[in-house]
């Protein structure tokens, strides 16, 4: 399985765990937002070691806005429900320690680039 798929899997167990939420939507979210930080935090990156603006300051928030529903659309075309099932057939397949590291890898992918990216664009 896939770095993201593993992800899906991970957040998916998580919130079927709750009765409001539907884990397929939320898990796509959660796979979404690790997705998109990781273009975000490499510009970042670019910008502190090199001082290279690639997006400049003037650029307006929403300009992002469709790539983010784009993203957000093609994310839900390729986690289809089948899709998502096979994945959740294949993770609880895995053993307890390996599905513990995978919810860890998980929320490592969420917090840790949201306390980076503003560290490094601090000027």
């Amino acid at each position: 399985m896939s770095f993201y798929s593993n992800i899906l899997a991970a957040s998916y167990k998580f919130y079927a765990r709750f009765k409001k939420e539907d884990p397929h939507f939320s898990s796509i979210l959660i796979v979404a937002i690790c997705q998109m930080s990781i273009p975000i935090l490499i510009i970042a990156i670019i910008k502190k070691i090199s001082n290279i603006v690639i997006l400049p300051a003037s650029l307006n928030k929403y300009y992002f806005l469709p790539v983010i529903v784009l993203w957000l659309i093609l994310d839900f075309k390729y986690f289809s429900k089948s899709k998502v099932q096979t994945i959740i057939t294949q993770y609880e397949k895995k053993k307890v320690q390996e599905k513990r590291f995978w919810a860890i890898i998980t929320i490592i992918s969420l917090t840790i680039p949201f306390i980076i990216i503003p560290v490094l664009l601090i000027k």
